[in-house]
């Protein structure tokens, strides 16, 4: 699989109504040493600190899932740049916050093991 299509994945298998299972495909995907960095935010450094964050994303604005929109994607050995609109999901599947965003993912043996998103953070901290 190439990283364009480990990522596309990945983002896929984060679009879900059901938190658990949202989380658990987060840490099959990313690896031990995996950095995610979002603007406005501290970057995690490891699965453990990224798991972490997403779920300090889930109570601190209650999403469960993300259903990525895809505007444009390219990829050059591991690294897959993206321009998204990624729509934050809760419990009843709907969208309640929209960020359009640009990111970098690194992939290593199938798994991400960088995630860097840049956007206006002001969103999600008014």
């Amino acid at each position: 699989m190439s990283a364009q299509d480990v990522v596309l994945e990945f983002f896929k298998r984060l679009e879900t109504t059901d938190y658990a299972q949202g989380r658990a495909a987060f840490a099959e995907m990313i690896t031990e040493d995996c950095h995610w960095a979002n603007t406005g935010f501290p970057t995690a450094a490891g699965k453990e600190a990224c798991l972490a964050t997403w779920d300090a994303f889930h109570q601190g604005f209650g999403f469960v899932g993300l259903r990525v929109e895809t505007i444009a994607i390219a990829a050059a050995n591991d690294t897959v740049v993206t321009e998204r609109i990624d729509h934050l999901l809760n419990a009843a599947g709907e969208t309640f916050l929209s960020i359009p965003l640009a990111g970098t993912l690194q992939v290593r043996d199938g798994k991400v093991c960088g995630w860097r998103d840049y956007f206006d953070p002001r969103p999600l901290l008014g």
